[in-house]
């Protein structure tokens, strides 16, 4: 069986014809949807980077078991209510001062493990002392840039994980 190869980075001249022999089926999960013409069925692993339902077409588990069966047989590509996923699914949530807010549901309750602030920043302090101020808290040592971002975060009822940080320096072992 011969296909005509529409992806732009393929290693095979774009208006060649791929034969089943030329196929890297193991760097499937690289391919663009694009990839995805009809040609012969292979195990649904090998789809796993593909989303439902552009992987059903090429998948063997959905000729032998039917797509009714695509949640069972590849849970990676559903949300617990059996929603394909298509890009992050978005929840709300009650979150501070028992506000309703929206975030991305892999996400939530994550923010420290992504932060910049929380991988022992030596400059991080987060814990106010009660009654201080926020300018209080800078002037007793707090990073000023994560100070200003709580503040916000704060304000606005948001969370703002810091990524990257001019100031970031690891704090010494014996300081943790």
């Amino acid at each position: 069986m011969k296909v005509n190869c529409p992806w732009e980075e393929c290693k095979n001249n774009k208006e060649k014809l791929c034969t089943k022999e030329e196929i890297d089926i193991s760097k499937m999960d690289e391919w663009p949807p694009s990839c995805f013409i009809p040609m012969e069925k292979v195990p649904a692993y090998n789809l796993k980077g593909i989303p439902f339902p552009a992987c059903a077409s090429n998948c063997a588990a959905v000729e032998y078991f039917g797509v009714g069966e695509c949640e069972s047989v590849c849970g990676w590509k559903f949300y617990k209510d059996g929603e394909p996923k298509k890009g992050a699914k978005i929840i709300k949530y009650r979150h501070h001062r028992d506000e309703e807010v929206s975030v991305q549901e892999h996400l939530k309750g994550k923010h420290r493990d992504h932060c910049l602030c929380w991988q022992n920043c030596k400059h991080f302090k987060p814990e106010p002392s009660k009654g201080e101020t926020a300018k209080a808290e800078v002037e007793k040592g707090n990073c000023p840039l994560a100070q200003k971002l709580y503040e916000i975060c704060v304000t606005y009822n948001i969370v703002i994980p810091v990524w990257e940080c001019p100031r970031y320096e690891k704090r010494p072992l014996q300081q943790r």
